[in-house]
């Protein structure tokens, strides 16, 4: 099986059809999903199944739903917030119940520790390209997103290479400020930040789930079975949801000192409380100004967040 991480289809229009499915006050990442999958546009079209994991109540919402949306089978599993050993159990027996569903219903015909053990370590390698090219700052910001959307559905081995050899024949960019960029997931089509930064002459440093923290985790895989595989990415994992979070405000100092950023703009989802709750304490605690950016899909939020974006630069400068 090939899996891929569907961060796709973020526009007004399919967030608008996915109010046909999901509550108006969802979050617009979750609303546009689902207006995606009812399409079957995109990459949303060519998925034979869904590993539908639960990481907040919209999420759950929106998996549950997946029968009226789609006909496609959906295998649901949750991720616990909890940071503790029973969690991790449970995390680890729901990825190993999983392995067995696909090959019980036909989807795979066994699973392969060699072959798991491959893909992670192809993985590692593009992950170690992509990282070091955004804490360099070798891509404008634009190229930068792109390149972590290829992260998320490209075939690790190719993408490696492809990264590698990219950035050998291109001009590195070279931006006038570092500013870092956490918070919710920005999916291909929500790119008005990168877009925006880029416009100014900045580098951008994407520490969210769908940047710096997809990369993790980092280390040499030693195990291929489903179980270690799971503990391995509970334990790496860095969001705002995680109970307790200090590992996330530490990754955030950590990483914002390493890349030598300027400022942090935290960017969440409108109607998305994870990051949004966490706003004052991430102003508290970080070590450069930070930006809260609520934003949503919908027309003309580009013109606002541009606004807010150049008010918080020209206070760095």
């Amino acid at each position: 099986m090939r899996s891929i991480r569907v961060l796709h289809g973020a526009s007004s229009n399919n967030e608008g059809a996915g109010e046909r499915f999901m509550r108006p006050d969802s979050c617009p990442l979750v609303k546009s999903f689902a207006g995606a999958a009812s399409a079957g546009t995109g990459l949303h079209g060519m998925v034979d199944a869904w590993v539908a994991m639960y990481t907040c109540d919209q999420t759950r919402r929106l998996f549950q739903a997946l029968g009226r949306i789609t006909a496609v089978d959906a295998f649901h599993i949750q991720l616990p917030s909890t940071r503790t050993k029973e969690a991790e159990d449970y995390f680890a027996s729901q990825v190993e119940r999983l392995c067995d569903d696909l090959v019980s219903r036909g989807f795979s015909d066994g699973y392969s520790t060699d072959r798991a053990l491959a893909f992670k370590k192809e993985r590692r390698r593009a992950a170690s390209s992509l990282r070091s090219i955004a804490m360099k700052g070798l891509l404008k910001p634009s190229d930068l997103h792109k390149a972590f959307e290829l992260f998320q559905i490209a075939r690790p081995g190719w993408l490696a290479g492809f990264l590698e050899t990219a950035v050998a024949a291109s001009k590195p960019w070279q931006g006038s400020m570092r500013i870092a960029v956490a918070g919710g997931p920005m999916a291909a089509g929500d790119d008005a930040v990168p877009g925006l930064l880029e416009a100014a002459g900045v580098t951008m440093v994407p520490l969210g789930c769908s940047g710096l923290q997809a990369t993790l985790p980092d280390a040499e895989p030693v195990d291929g079975s489903p179980g270690w595989l799971a503990r391995e990415y509970f334990q790496a994992s860095r969001c705002a949801r995680c109970r307790p979070n200090d590992q996330v405000f530490e990754y955030l100092e950590r990483t914002l000192e390493e890349a030598d950023c300027r400022g942090l703009i935290l960017k969440t989802l409108k109607f998305c409380d994870l990051w949004y709750t966490e706003r004052e304490r991430i102003r508290e605690r970080m070590p450069v100004p930070v930006l809260v950016l609520d934003t949503s899909y919908a027309p003309g939020g580009r013109e606002r967040v541009g606004t807010r974006i150049e008010a918080f630069l020209e206070s760095l400068a």
